[in-house]
């Protein structure tokens, strides 16, 4: 959903992903590494949104559906599980900065499931 960068941009979303194609549930993979440089104190929230068009500008929260980084630029991994049954058509991982962004902190977001077979 989001390759493996170094992210400043707050309120930057994914791409859709188009549910559509995949069977069962979704982990949502989420690695935030250590800043690049310095310390800037700051803190990421990966919010899981969805829509039922390809456009994140249209996307809303799915409640319970987030990842915020423990702060302290701390490097963490974690997972969150998404039904596609239980969601709009398109998901969007929409990364909040809060804090500094500079410098910028690695992370990346990716989506692990089972492909529907026709």
């Amino acid at each position: 959903m989001l390759a493996a960068a170094s992210r400043a941009t707050n309120n930057a979303a994914s791409t859709g992903l188009d549910l559509s194609v995949y069977d069962g549930r979704l982990a949502i993979v989420v690695d935030i590494g250590a800043p690049t440089v310095g310390d800037a104190a700051s803190t990421f929230q990966i919010k899981m949104q969805d829509s039922a068009t390809n456009n994140a500008s249209n996307a809303a929260d799915i409640s319970g559906k987030s990842y915020v980084s423990p702060g302290n630029n701390a490097a963490t991994v974690s997972t969150i599980a998404i039904d596609p049954r239980a969601q709009n058509r398109y998901l969007f991982a929409r990364v909040i900065i809060t804090g500094g962004n500079s410098p910028a902190f690695p992370v990346s977001v990716q989506a692990v499931g089972s492909l529907r077979i026709s």
